[in-house]
């Protein structure tokens, strides 16, 4: 080869260099934008990722629970309301 293909050769190397940090850069940012979203979820550590997932599976059970017991007694009240309404 000569020096003119060995700088073109470079150039090219240079391009791929600079995709590849571009990439990792935008791979960084994700990563961190991740963290954080955990981070406001209360986990701090990625290890306790499932056992906050299964804390959470709970918590939503016990309000669904606690939700149709309200919508049942709401709709017992309204059926009272309705036949004194007639």
């Amino acid at each position: 080869m000569n020096i003119n293909e060995y700088k073109t050769r470079i150039k090219e190397l240079e391009l791929r260099i600079g995709k590849v940090q571009k990439e990792y850069d935008r791979q960084q940012i994700i990563k961190d934008q991740s963290l954080e979203k955990l981070s406001k979820l209360g986990i701090e550590d990625i290890s306790t990722i499932d056992d906050k997932l299964t804390e959470m599976k709970t918590d939503i059970e016990t309000n669904r629970a606690k939700l149709d017991k309200y919508l049942a007694s709401f709709e017992s009240k309204l059926k009272t309301v309705e036949e004194l309404l007639k």
